[in-house]
């Protein structure tokens, strides 16, 4: 990333005010924010923007994170895909965490994280597809 690009998402972050016209010509000024602020929000912009950009052979292991009730009540597609599908799945494992939202993560290799996705819009088949997309094949249940 060059540093022109840094730049614009750096300032994408800071405010713009308008000054009252000068002399005829109108201005704008970027406040001030502390070096330490600024140097933070590139360094998640570009943490971000590496995170984002991976292909779906980078994916070797997943995990799905959620509440194992109040956040899956309101979502029975979800509740099934993760208590009924989702053990049919290799180098997948669900992690029970109370209160969090139901969530799918792709790792790599390394277990590193390339991708958070949140379950809460998808149904049971759409996330049986999404699982297909990233690469992960269902084995019949009488394998099991």
């Amino acid at each position: 990333m060059d540093k022109a690009s840094m730049f614009r998402r750096a300032s994408i972050f800071s405010t713009i005010t308008k000054r009252p016209q000068e002399k005829g010509r109108a201005g704008c000024h970027l406040i001030k924010m502390n070096k330490l602020s600024l140097l933070a929000l590139v360094i998640a912009s570009v943490q971000f923007t590496v995170q984002s950009e991976f292909n779906k052979d980078d994916v070797a292991f997943a995990e799905v994170h959620s509440c194992e009730g109040c956040q899956l009540r309101g979502l029975p597609g979800v509740k099934e895909f993760i208590f009924e599908d989702l053990p049919l799945y290799d180098r997948v494992e669900f992690k029970s965490i109370r209160g969090a939202p139901p969530e799918l993560l792709l790792l790599d290799n390394e277990k590193s994280e390339l991708e958070r996705i949140p379950l809460r819009d998808y149904t049971r088949l759409g996330c049986n597809e999404l699982m297909e997309k990233y690469g992960f094949k269902k084995r019949p249940k009488n394998e099991l």
